[in-house]
């Protein structure tokens, strides 16, 4: 009579510590193994003489139940391979199997790792780059603290989550602002999950919790700084290529420093007699962004050969020729020339005896503030900058590309 057993596959052991359950059917001189597909386990957890998951582990009850249906499932299809064809097949019995065998649950992160992938497939990098840490700290939190390897759906309990905020500030040192972005990550996949059937909406746990946040300090500059950065002579070199790009995406509206770096000549298009910066915003994936072209921005636009500048080239001589725009390749150069960017600022802040820490993104807020303290109706504006509302956005963008606010920003913007 063929017995089949579970076994703990050592020789397989995860950084984690945990091991794959294999099936092992012995028919006299014969053995076989077959992998029980989704469970895995630190093999302390199995008791190989009772042939069942110990207690320790928090899910052993249902554990349990689902090996014993494993293994009644697999004793069927061993003694109908061998009533079908005499002879016991590890193929034959698997493929009887396979039908009805399934994970003991969904797997959060197994799904939470597949929407980073997503991002990936439609180049969101960005988007991947920071849920990826967010899911590194859940598997980390539930294998100290819990001491699991996967995590299911159900166990995504209001009690878990907040364990998970008591652990990212006590291990992580995380401040509340960054709690609250982990934890709504999280909730961004779950809602996901939710939409697509995988999850009741009922069992929500986030309905139970607030996502509190301190509003933090949106550091700005003076638009006399502004000039002073902007009239600072420096020598030509990385400090002063640095100095231009910020001046250049302040008066760009405070265009996103990403955007600054991957500019090309087809984004500068002469539109009845003007001249227009005209481009997708790497961010949003707005396609028809659109201002007037002022003096200071076509003056270091010059400097820096334009208009002499092929449709496809980058203006500035920041990102390698080699690098295409909206790879994964680029989004990783305009990380690192990002920091290099905010690097040599702070030798232009030191050289313009200004105090405040200056980086790339300094400019958008500086730009939001002196449009508020110029009387402009733009306070939509504003909070389109600080990315409090998607409509705000919508309503700001639209005003932008329809050129209701061409004289308003030649206006102000133009020092004369």
């Amino acid at each position: 009579m063929p017995k089949v057993s579970i076994i703990p596959w050592s020789s397989k052991k995860a950084p984690d510590g945990s091991v794959p359950l294999y099936l092992v059917i012995r028919h006299g001189d014969e053995r076989s193994t077959i992998a029980i597909e989704g469970v895995r386990m630190h093999p302390r957890h199995w008791n190989a003489a009772r042939q069942e998951v110990r207690k320790t582990h928090r899910h052993h009850h249902k554990l349990n139940l689902y090996l014993k249906s494993v293994v009644e499932k697999a004793e069927e299809a061993v003694l109908d391979v061998l009533l079908r064809d005499g002879t016991l097949s590890t193929s034959a019995v698997k493929e009887l199997m396979q039908h009805t065998e399934k994970p003991v649950a969904p797997s959060f992160f197994d799904y939470f790792q597949k929407r980073i992938d997503e991002f990936r497939d439609r180049y969101q990098f960005g988007s991947a780059d920071v849920y990826r840490p967010v899911l590194k700290k859940l598997r980390d939190y539930t294998q100290t603290i819990h001491h699991q390897s996967d995590l299911a759906f159900d166990e995504l309990t209001v009690a878990f989550l907040r364990g998970f905020h008591t652990y990212l500030v006590k291990v992580h040192g995380n401040n509340q602002n960054t709690v609250a972005k982990n934890l709504g990550y999280i909730r961004a996949v779950l809602y996901i999950a939710i939409r697509e059937g995988h999850f009741p909406q009922e069992k929500n746990p986030f309905f139970q919790l607030t996502l509190k946040t301190k509003r933090a300090k949106s550091n700005r500059l003076t638009i006399e700084e502004i000039w002073r950065i902007e009239d600072i002579e420096l020598e030509p070199g990385n400090v002063n290529d640095a100095r231009n790009y910020f001046i250049f995406a302040f008066y760009a509206a405070g265009m996103r420093i990403s955007d600054v770096i991957q500019l090309v000549g087809d984004h500068l298009r002469e539109v009845r007699g003007v001249w227009r910066i005209e481009y997708t915003i790497v961010k949003t994936d707005d396609p028809s962004f659109s201002m007037p072209l002022l003096g200071k921005p076509e003056e270091i636009l010059r400097n820096y050969g334009w208009p002499d500048i092929g449709p496809n080239e980058y203006i500035f001589p920041i990102m390698p020729k080699r690098i295409r725009p909206g790879t994964e390749e680029a989004f990783k150069e305009r990380k690192n020339k990002t920091s290099l960017i905010n690097k040599y600022l702070k030798t232009v802040a030191a050289k313009c005896g200004i105090e405040t820490r200056l980086t790339t993104h300094m400019a958008r807020h500086s730009w939001a503030a002196f449009m508020d303290e110029s009387n402009l109706p733009i306070q939509r504006i504003q909070q389109t900058l600080a990315h409090k509302d998607a409509k705000t956005t919508q309503v700001y963008l639209h005003n932008l590309r329809s050129g209701m606010f061409d004289e308003e920003l030649i206006r102000v913007l133009n020092r004369t």
